[in-house]
């Protein structure tokens, strides 16, 4: 499960090692503002209000090309 914060700060929680909120570290020059939230089984991600997608985890079979 995740969740944010007032501040924009996005915390993940709900297995057995993360009963205690734990805070992810997103980059904040790049993800000003969370307007969604997803996570699955290996993965987490989410979109902020620039409709860019941030993730961590197994969600891609391909790593992504660096611009």
């Amino acid at each position: 499960m995740m969740a944010y914060d007032m501040k924009g700060r996005v915390f993940k929680t709900g297995l057995k090692i993360d009963y205690t909120p734990k805070l992810v570290a997103f980059d904040r020059d790049l993800m000003k503002n969370p307007a969604q939230l997803s996570c699955g089984l290996r993965q987490y991600s989410v979109l902020d209000d620039e409709n860019n997608l941030h993730c961590f985890g197994k969600m891609f079979s391909v790593k992504a090309e660096q611009s």
